[in-house]
C-alpha cells in the first residue's frame, strides 16, 4: 500500500524574516513619525477608532522611506510570481502605513483591485497582535475539527517580528481575528501590487 498526501489548491504566503535589519527599522519608524504622522487619519473599515492610518492620504509612502526597499519587495514579487504561477505587473500601486493602539483590533479584510498585499513590520514587539490569514475554503466551518491542521484550520496566525515582510493573494482574508494589540504603536507599512 502507498499513501500519499496530495495539497490540493494551497496559498501562497511569503515569509521573509529580517527582510530589514532593527536599525533600518528604526530609522524608518523615525521618518514616519516626524514627517508622515500629519497625514495619520482613523477613517478607515480595517481599524477600530484605536489605530490610525495614512491609507487614503499617503498612496506612495514606500517611495517617501527608501527606494531600496522598493526594488528588493520587487525582487521578492518576481519571486513569488514565479512560485505561484501568477501574472503580475510588479507594480507597487500604493503603500501607506498603520499604527495600532493598546487594545486595539485589525478587522478581518482583503485588498481588492489588487494582485498581492504586503506588510513589512516596523515596530512590533511582545504582546503584539498577530496577522492571522482566514481559511479560504468556505466549508470548513461546516465541518467538525478535533485538531487543527494545515487541511483543517480556519484560521492561522503569525507574529511578525521587526523587519519582517509577508506577501499574499490579495484576496486572502486577513486581520487579527479579534486578538486584541497590546503593544503601544504598532506599526505597519502595507502595500498593493498589481
Amino acid at each position: 500500500m502507498i499513501i500519499k498526501k496530495i495539497p490540493v489548491f494551497p496559498t501562497l504566503i511569503l515569509n521573509v524574516s529580517n527582510f530589514i535589519d532593527g536599525k533600518k527599522c528604526r530609522e524608518i519608524y523615525d521618518i514616519l513619525i516626524k514627517k508622515e504622522a500629519k497625514n495619520l487619519h482613523k477613517k478607515n473599515k480595517s481599524f477600530d477608532d484605536k489605530s490610525t492610518t495614512t491609507h487614503s492620504y499617503s498612496s506612495n509612502i514606500l517611495s517617501k522611506i527608501d527606494k531600496d526597499i522598493k526594488i528588493k519587495i520587487h525582487e521578492l514579487v518576481k519571486k513569488y510570481s514565479q512560485d505561484s504561477g501568477m501574472i503580475i505587473e510588479n507594480l507597487i500601486s500604493n503603500s501607506w502605513f498603520n499604527i495600532q493602539d493598546k487594545n486595539s483590533i485589525l478587522k478581518e479584510h482583503t485588498h481588492p483591485r489588487t494582485v498581492i498585499a504586503g506588510a513589512l513590520y516596523i515596530n512590533v514587539g511582545k504582546n503584539c497582535s498577530p496577522i492571522c490569514f482566514q481559511n479560504p475554503n468556505p466549508h470548513i466551518i461546516y465541518t467538525d475539527v478535533e485538531k487543527s491542521t494545515e487541511y483543517s484550520f480556519g484560521w492561522i496566525k503569525f507574529y511578525p517580528k521587526n523587519g519582517d515582510l509577508y506577501l499574499w493573494p490579495a484576496w486572502l482574508t486577513h486581520g487579527s481575528f479579534n486578538e486584541k494589540n497590546m503593544y503601544e504603536n504598532r506599526t505597519v507599512i502595507s502595500f498593493n501590487v498589481n
